[in-house]
């Protein structure tokens, strides 16, 4: 009842059984993929594996920091993470202009934007759970990129506290789930705070035009340049 867009039920655990059905399938056909969504469904186990091979990577490239004992003041906490979250959505918020704007770059985006067409039930596309991580490689690089990039940067003036490290990360998980889950929850971000969070509701008008609301947090910027949703 809280969907923007009606969809079919999944029975229980649908998401683990055909995702082993899939797995079965590419093996069984020597590695092609016969049944419909099952290469969305591969590629989406497949980030995890690469997300865990590629932070490995970069601490063989940069040592960790030490951690820093002494517990952050609420207000240092609460700078730091909200700062953080902040910039990651700004900077990312044009990478994903640049993204729609010149389709033909080698960045994949368009496979983010598939979407479930359910046959006879509804006559529009909607958003599965797992279109959060449902991306080319080049585009969820771009993302991870953006945030390793915002959590080293001294905002305050000095290294990101651990704790507010966390946090941040939690954050950004939750509020990139929420913007995909195609749900208008009574304490989704955009009913709480809709004069600051486009939330759900917007993310969810993104991907079915395309061509507005380019955040993927906040509204700001789609109100500033006139990217936010059609009058009519």
């Amino acid at each position: 009842q809280f969907r923007f867009v009606r969809r079919p039920p999944p029975p229980p655990f649908d998401f683990p059984r055909r995702s082993l059905e899939a797995i079965r399938s590419a093996m069984t056909l020597g590695g092609s993929v016969a049944q419909p969504g099952a290469a969305k469904l591969l590629r989406v186990w497949a980030s995890f594996p690469v997300y865990l091979l590629a932070i490995a990577g970069f601490h063989l490239v940069r040592t960790p920091r030490a951690l820093e004992l002494a517990p952050p003041t609420a207000g240092r906490l609460a700078a730091e993470v909200g700062l953080g979250i902040f910039v990651y959505d700004f900077i990312f918020y044009w990478i994903h202009l640049t993204m729609h704007r010149f389709p033909f770059l080698p960045h994949g985006h368009s496979v983010h934007h598939e979407t479930v067409q359910p046959a006879g039930r509804c006559p529009n596309a909607f958003l599965t759970p797992e279109c959060v991580v449902h991306h080319s490689l080049t585009d969820g690089l771009l993302q991870v990129t953006v945030n390793i990039v915002v959590q080293n940067l001294p905002l305050l003036g000095l290294p990101k506290h651990k704790l507010s490290r966390f946090i941040h990360n939690a954050l950004v998980t939750y509020l990139l789930v929420e913007a995909h889950s195609g749900l208008d929850l009574p304490w989704s971000t955009h009913r709480i705070f809709p004069a600051v969070f486009g939330g759900a509701k917007r993310h969810e008008l993104h991907h079915h035009a395309h061509k507005c609301c380019f955040h993927q947090f906040f509204r700001y910027l789609d109100d500033l340049l006139g990217h936010g949703p059609p009058q009519d």
